[in-house]
């Protein structure tokens, strides 16, 4: 009796590669925003004015511009970062310092904006309490029974101040916490990014 073959729909299976850019890649882009990024090179990635080694050597404009215009696109927060590079190029080790560069400047990015947001914050709240009493200071003097000169004038320049004070403090508390907020998110997504580097 003739031995048959090895079940070939078996085989095949076993042969079937899972490459970055099949299941891995399908599974990450569904749970997290994939952001890709062709180089060059590893310079790419740097400010072309710093002259450090990589592990302390600050980041190209170019390069964080081009990261953020590509994550406010994605809807999740959490990033996986794709930087592509010639396969040639390749060092495990530079990649490892670089990686560690990137979260460590998003880390301290996300720091920075912290303390400026709770400043500019502070400050908002500081001047629109400066304006409400202002105001209340004008109101006081309206109401008083004597009108002089001197209080009318007071009262002038009191209530418009009042208004001004109020309202920039109210700008620095919505408009400009939110955009610190934005610079925030990102930071912040970077700082915990999944950061990989794979070979065109």
């Amino acid at each position: 009796m003739p031995d048959f073959p090895e079940d070939i729909t078996e085989k095949k299976e076993t042969e079937v590669p899972v490459t970055p850019e099949s299941a891995e890649h399908k599974r990450i882009s569904a749970e997290k925003s994939v952001l890709s990024i062709w180089l060059d090179s590893y310079n790419d990635i740097f400010s072309d004015f710093d002259s450090r080694p990589f592990s302390g050597r600050a980041l190209s404009d170019d390069f964080t511009n081009e990261a953020k215009k590509i994550a406010i696109e994605k809807i999740r927060p959490e990033i996986h970062l794709k930087l592509l590079i010639p396969a040639k190029l390749r060092n495990e080790a530079t990649e490892a310092t670089i990686i560690k560069t990137l979260h460590t400047h998003f880390l301290n990015m996300s720091s920075r904006l912290k303390k400026e947001m709770n400043h500019t914050k502070k400050r908002g709240m500081l001047l629109s309490i400066t304006g409400l009493l202002l105001m209340i200071a004008a109101n006081f003097l309206i109401n008083l029974p004597e009108k002089t000169f001197v209080l009318n004038a007071l009262r002038i320049i009191l209530e418009p101040a009042g208004w001004y004070f109020v309202w920039t403090g109210l700008d620095l508390l919505f408009s400009s916490s939110r955009n610190y907020k934005q610079e925030l998110n990102f930071n912040n997504s970077m700082a915990s990014s999944e950061i990989v580097f794979f070979p065109i």
